[in-house]
């Protein structure tokens, strides 16, 4: 059976540059030159580049023509990968500066941490402008309730940018990694005149513009991350955007303590509860309307940021090799040099720029023909994640605890335990892996859904809303090390680029629409189904959605993007759903070790 196993370099090298001899390779280099318009500045770089395209493992043997790698040329390649460290005795340790050469975050180029702050401040914009809303909707509602006919489900208001934020996802081809500069100025605008509101329909017009200025981010950020970033590191690089959503969700909540008390409206003289008009007036609604347009701040930081970071170098390659085909060669070349000036930026060597740009351009030339095959099997299982991905604790039980002032820091509490939980993601999602992952941490997620249904099923006044704050927290611990991060690292990565973003504005568009579908249709459930049975129902999918990911989601730990595309189309669902089925079978002791279905980094 090993010799079924496919091996994801041979694949790939089966299919590029095939059969080609070094006379050839040569030529295809000239070629190349002419295209694009990139100087050939140094012939053997070109040369060893296209060799390491062809065969990965092209210097790890004597070659005929005597050529090699400088030791810095070795080494950079090997953190490009999983860096190996010798093996030493259990006493023994490596000197500070040999265990400084294996370590991949060591190397990084300026340029990749730029793309690291840009995600930082994206992320934090997003999480701040969903979570602010929470300790403001108990005044606003008051004040709105009081002075107008409020339809039930004025909680829909908190994730009203999901709506809008659907339909701008599915229109991410209009964007490119940079437009969300403008989406980045309506999330400075409408989160700013949140603080004008009279009536809750205003309210919903702004949180649902500002879904423009979500929107085209949480698509772009995470797809720009993944294009970028090494195979090595790439899942934690990309798990930055949801550790500082989660950050951004915790600021937000922190607002909420830290202007609760501003104006006056805690003094029942000056703010009577029997006087609606007043309860709108900018003496008492001030806390309210300072946290709501609290998210304003930071984007202007982003706004004036985001031209800082170079383009995504296989978008670029994609635009030439597009105007190309419409014999517009001249443009084509602008897009491939600025390409190839990205990748020196983000790479660690030289060689590794010209490599990594000879493999965008024959790899993408390659997807482009072989469009129509590809657009039959690629909207493929990454997309599922998006169905799963709803934000399930919208049913807050800290909102029913004894006071406001109580509520506001319980949900604080919990926005410290989504943004410090996410770290052990951090640094297992690039080892044990993604699936790993999601298959440890959902059967906790569906445990904390039943000790909140316990919460609520029992007549306890006084324990009962504490053991559902239990159930929370112990949700948001596991959630923030598990399904909140990997959807958008596995999303980001696991589509070809021709469709990446479109792909993953989908998936993002199904996350926000559950998330504000649940929100908005929470009263409702806790009316027909009580706050017990609301809860059991998403304990039950999150045991559903345990046995989507064991049957139908495989690893992508440390494989390239190219090398993703062939896992994916070589391994059928049918023969996954059958070696997972096999592995279960083996975890518990009643089959034997199922086979490899292919050969790869996943597999060391």
């Amino acid at each position: 059976m090993a010799g079924d196993i496919p091996d994801i370099d041979a694949r790939i090298r089966a299919r590029l540059l095939e059969g080609m001899n070094t006379k050839d390779l040569l030529q295809a280099i000239k070629d190349f030159h002419n295209v694009t318009g990139i100087r050939q500045d140094d012939e053997v770089q070109w040369r060893k580049a296209i060799m390491l395209v062809q065969d990965p493992d092209a210097f790890q043997h004597a070659r005929d023509d005597e050529m090699t790698l400088t030791d810095d040329e070795d080494k950079m390649l090997g953190l490009d990968r999983e860096p190996q460290k010798p093996e030493l005795h259990p006493n023994q340790r490596l000197p500070t500066f040999q265990r400084n050469d294996y370590n991949k975050w060591r190397h990084l180029p300026w340029q990749q941490w730029k793309i690291i702050i840009l995600c930082a401040l994206g992320a934090v914009t997003q999480g701040w402008a969903e979570a602010a809303v929470n300790g403001a909707q108990q005044w606003y509602q008051a004040a709105f309730q009081k002075y107008i006919d409020v339809p039930r489900g004025l909680e829909g208001l908190q994730p009203a940018p999901g709506i809008l934020l659907a339909y701008t996802d599915t229109q991410r081809e209009i964007w490119t990694t940079r437009d969300f500069f403008w989406s980045t100025a309506f999330s400075i605008t409408f989160a700013a005149l949140q603080a004008r509101v009279q009536s809750w329909w205003e309210l919903f017009i702004y949180r649902l513009l500002l879904g423009i200025g979500i929107g085209p981010k949480s698509a772009t950020i995470p797809i720009y991350i993944a294009e970028c970033a090494p195979a090595s590191i790439r899942g934690s690089l990309v798990m930055f955007w949801q550790v500082w959503t989660a950050f951004g969700i915790m600021l937000g909540c922190l607002s909420g303590v830290a202007l609760q008390h501003l104006g006056n409206v805690s003094i029942p003289e000056v703010c009577p509860q029997t006087d609606p008009p007043k309860l709108l007036e900018w003496s008492c609604s001030k806390n309210w309307r300072l946290i709501l347009a609290s998210p304003s701040i930071l984007p202007i930081f982003l706004f004036l940021y985001i031209y800082n970071c170079h383009e995504s170098p296989r978008w670029a390659v994609a635009e030439g090799h597009r105007l190309r085909i419409n014999l517009r060669p001249e443009a084509a070349k602008h897009y491939y040099q600025k390409a190839y000036r990205g990748l020196e930026a983000l790479s660690r060597h030289e060689l590794l720029a010209a490599r990594d740009m000879l493999s965008h351009y024959y790899l993408l030339d390659e997807e482009g023909r072989d469009l129509a095959y590809r657009l039959e099997k690629h909207p493929r299982r990454a997309e599922l994640h998006g169905a799963t991905t709803g934000d399930i604790t919208e049913g807050d039980p800290a909102k029913r605890l004894a006071t406001e002032q109580q509520a506001l820091l319980y949900t604080m509490g919990f926005g410290l335990i989504n943004f410090f939980f996410a770290a052990p993601a951090f640094f297992t999602i690039d080892t044990i892996g993604r699936r790993t992952l999601l298959l440890c941490t959902f059967p906790f997620l569906a445990i904390s859904h039943f000790i909140t249904t316990a919460a609520f099923a029992t007549d306890s006044t006084t324990a009962g809303p504490y053991v559902a704050l239990v159930g929370m927290y112990h949700f948001g611990i596991f959630y923030s090390f598990g399904e909140g991060p990997v959807p958008f690292v596995y999303a980001s990565e696991s589509m070809p680029l021709y469709c990446r973003e479109q792909a993953m504005a989908l998936v993002v568009s199904i996350n926000w629409l559950f998330n504000w579908l649940i929100a908005f249709s929470g009263p409702w459930m806790f009316g027909a189904m009580r706050p017990a049975g609301t809860f059991a129902f998403y304990g039950v999918w999150c045991v559903i959605i345990w046995f989507m990911i064991l049957f139908l989601v495989p690893e992508t730990r440390l494989l390239k993007l190219e090398e993703i595309d062939f896992v994916f189309d070589r391994v059928k669902t049918r023969q996954f759903r059958r070696h997972a089925l096999q592995s279960l079978r083996w975890q518990l002791h009643m089959d034997d070790k199922p086979e490899r279905l292919y050969a790869g980094p996943e597999t060391r």
